[in-house]
């Protein structure tokens, strides 16, 4: 083979592997969520849409994020991870309402988890048109939620994303 030919080889292998690495580190990096008293990682794809509040001594904070998802009909659908921060009423936060509410609907469970050393209710709820689970962890006078929200078609990618927020979630009090 000539040297003139093996140069645009060499230089089209350099730029495959470049792009190759780039998809590849596009879709296995994570983000940090790190404000206030909450830490968590959230998969690339998901892009932060919303804040308020500061996660620290605020009443209410909450951050959401979005991503659009191919469904195996090749259609865009929208997904959202919601991690929310509420000062609980009275002694504790009360998540009785929302348990009954949920055990009330159909294809509902809730369950008991240990995460990180923190006690999580989850509550999951799946209907035609929406896929839900919502996890709580009560830290003394502040409840946490953390929530996915998306069609039953993208189910599966959501709740990955859903799962590696709450398995490196963390509260420094």
């Amino acid at each position: 083979m000539k040297s003139d030919n093996l140069l645009p080889i060499v230089i089209i292998l350099i730029v495959l592997v470049v792009v190759g690495g780039g998809i590849y580190y596009f879709y296995n990096w994570t983000s940090d969520f790190d404000q206030g008293d909450v830490f968590f990682q959230i998969p690339g794809g998901w892009e932060q849409t919303q804040v308020v509040g500061d996660f620290n001594n605020t009443v209410y904070s909450q951050v959401v994020y979005t991503s659009t998802i191919k469904n195996a009909s090749g259609n865009d659908q929208n997904a959202f991870i919601i991690v929310q921060m509420r000062k609980a009423t009275g002694n504790n936060a009360n998540t009785t309402n929302l348990q009954l509410a949920i055990l009330n609907s159909t294809n509902s469970t809730v369950s008991n988890l240990k995460i990180n050393n923190y006690s999580v209710m989850q509550y999951t709820l799946n209907g035609a048109n929406t896929a839900n689970k919502i996890a709580t962890i009560n830290n003394g006078n502040t409840i946490f939620l953390i929530e996915y929200i998306c069609p039953p078609s993208v189910k599966n990618e959501t709740e990955e994303a859903y799962s590696e927020v709450l398995k490196t979630f963390k509260i420094s009090k």
